[in-house]
């Protein structure tokens, strides 16, 4: 996790917010804040950042590989999250058919 913490705070100061790389490592960070140690909000929080930060940016971006990279990276991202958001959706409808069948018995 560390390591995770310590290139986000040097990708924040030396790489373009639009950039695969600072995108990508933003969603595996994510990703494993979300499933190995199961910090759900805080992986969305970062992700959801990432995404508003390099939104603006994409177009700054002139490389043509580079472009295509960090927009596939960004899209990879927002994907990300509404699938988070999907399952979230899920566990509260679940967590609320479970309460009503708790109710009946």
């Amino acid at each position: 996790m560390k390591a995770y913490q310590f290139a986000t705070h040097k990708g924040e100061r030396g790489v373009v917010a639009a950039s695969s790389v600072r995108l990508g490592l933003a969603l595996h960070y994510g990703i494993f804040m979300w499933d190995v140690v199961g910090q759900k909000a805080d992986a969305m929080t970062l992700i959801k950042k990432a995404v508003s930060v390099a939104e603006p940016k994409l177009d700054q971006i002139t490389d043509e590989d580079g472009k295509l990279d960090s927009t596939t990276s960004f899209e990879l991202c927002k994907q990300q999250i509404t699938e988070w958001e999907e399952e979230i959706q899920k566990k509260k409808l679940e967590d609320a058919l479970k309460v009503d069948s708790d109710d009946e018995e």
